[in-house]
């Protein structure tokens, strides 16, 4: 008859231990099976995983080489979706090459303590370097286990907001006004076409019972129309920064070209968006539709 056992911790480090050590014969006969199965994917699981972030780094980097889509078409014909590409997008920027190969050195040398591709997926969440270098530690210490990571990466995203938050993706300069470009023009391709007034004259024909659920929906529409519009303005700071900085740099080669003196260039500043909202022409104002809207809705 077997031996019945509670175990009552998450098996974590020295928990492990303990969850052995209570094992009979053929259950650890078992246990050390898996043990060297693990230990012979751990040799590739993480080269392989950090091969592939590279490549889609290199594809991004290189649109004219690859073209816009590569890394899309790369991954649906490998049957891959969407959300795993930006999973990888993320390990690529958050980890460098070097110490990816660490941790590719250690998982051969600790085969108990690997550090996983779904690791440092986990941590490519935070926006921390310090607390993704104290897990690393722990994860090569004590073994933590891929839960334990995403428990800790969870914490502490929640008793530290906005860490959370992810820096924009690593473009040249040229790539990254390419990108800001096209998806201005798809966002204006979006809002074409939609109604804008026409739609309040039909409310007085809201049936009852749809009335709350639209009232929803407006307060929603209110809330992203404040945010888009403060992103926008943001945006447009630091397309404006950028266009004067690259007509003054042209100016500059081309009189260096034409072998006159170039007149001394300002202090090299970083782009920043201002804090404040700069004065930006407003296209549509949506204010007078909502306050009909709410009028229509509350007769």
């Amino acid at each position: 008859m077997s031996k019945q056992v509670v175990i009552t911790t998450d098996t974590e480090g020295a928990d492990r231990q303990i969850a052995v050590k209570k094992m009979n014969s053929a259950t650890l006969a078992k246990h050390q099976a898996w043990q060297k199965m693990s230990m012979e994917a751990n040799k590739t699981e993480l080269a392989t995983n950090w091969a592939k972030a590279k490549d889609i780094q290199e594809m991004e980097e290189q649109p004219d080489k690859y073209s816009d889509q590569a890394a899309v078409l790369l991954f649906d014909a490998n049957s891959m979706d969407r959300h795993t590409l930006r999973l990888y997008r993320n390990v690529g920027r958050y980890f460098t090459d070097k110490e990816v190969q660490t941790y590719i050195k250690h998982n051969a040398e600790n085969p108990y303590t690997p550090i996983h591709w779904t690791h440092l997926i986990h941590l490519s969440n935070v926006n921390d370097d310090d607390f993704r270098k104290d897990v690393i530690k722990k994860i090569k210490a004590e073994g933590w286990s891929c839960n334990t990571v995403l428990k800790r990466c969870d914490e502490h995203t929640v008793n530290n907001p906005g860490i959370a938050n992810r820096p924009a993706q690593r473009l040249k300069p040229t790539n990254a006004m390419k990108k800001i470009a096209k998806h201005s023009q798809e966002l204006v391709a979006s809002l074409v076409g939609i109604e804008d007034a026409a739609f309040v004259e039909r409310l007085d024909s809201i049936k009852p019972s749809d009335i709350a659920k639209t009232l929803q929906h407006v307060k929603s529409a209110e809330e992203m129309l404040d945010t888009l519009e403060q992103s926008l303005q943001d945006r447009r700071a630091i397309i404006t920064s950028t266009r004067e900085k690259l007509v003054q740099r042209q100016t500059v080669l081309s009189q260096k070209a034409k072998g006159k003196a170039a007149p001394k260039a300002e202090p090299k500043v970083a782009v920043k968006a201002p804090a404040a909202p700069v004065a930006v022409k407003k296209v549509v104002k949506a204010a007078p539709v909502k306050k009909i809207i709410k009028k229509k809705l509350n007769k």
